[in-house]
């Protein structure tokens, strides 16, 4: 083993792989702050590699110059960082939006600008919510300051869904299928709305 020690603390170093050490390594007093830098040519790659004596080098963390930064295990990357605009993928190393999930690529190279802050991708896809109470989604107005234009939640208590808009009454879905809408209901279509309607004779014969 060799002992190689700077300004900022000790490495020691074992065999000839690039991921083994004998011991920690430290860096800094405790006392000031510290850093560790870990510099590649611009056309490579800074990884720091996690491992045990069974799986060495079995997770990462891996900078692709320009591009992204990687949270990888098993050999691939988990979760990666766009250098450019932030944008989160876990499963997914090129993501569109602000968090883009992905279980199986579908080959889609865009998103909807207006509505990219969280992307699901799959064959199937799908949110669960699990919750010993109420669970639900809320959508508010900024800057204006509203904190809930309109809800959509289940309430374990009835064992209900319940759509709320502007704090208003709340329309019901109950689990044995009825419906209560507390306002009115308006339907496209109803035969109280049209005129010139006339009886078709031996309608099924046409």
């Amino acid at each position: 083993s060799s002992t190689s020690t700077g300004s900022f603390g000790s490495v020691r170093a074992l065999g000839a792989g690039h991921n083994e050490f004998l011991n920690d390594v430290k860096v800094g007093t405790g006392t000031n702050q510290a850093y560790l830098g870990i510099n590649a040519p611009d056309n490579g790659n800074s990884r720091l590699y996690f491992g045990d004596n069974s799986d060495a080098g079995v997770g990462f963390i891996d900078y692709d110059h320009g591009t992204r930064m990687d949270i990888g295990v098993g050999g691939t990357a988990k979760v990666s960082i766009l250098e450019s605009n932030g944008n989160v993928g876990i499963g997914e190393s090129s993501p569109l939006g602000s968090l883009h999930l992905t279980t199986t690529d579908t080959g889609r190279t865009a998103a909807n600008p207006t509505f990219d802050e969280l992307i699901i991708e799959g064959s199937a896809v799908g949110i669960s919510f699990h919750a010993t109470g109420t669970s639900g989604m809320t959508w508010a107005e900024c800057p204006t300051g509203d904190t809930a234009k309109a809800n959509f939640a289940y309430r374990h208590s009835d064992d209900a869904m319940h759509l709320t808009v502007n704090a208003n009454k709340t329309s019901v879905f109950a689990s044995n299928g009825n419906v209560t809408i507390p306002g009115t209901l308006t339907e496209d279509s109803d035969a109280r709305l049209k005129k010139n309607v006339q009886t078709l004779s031996s309608a099924l014969d046409k």
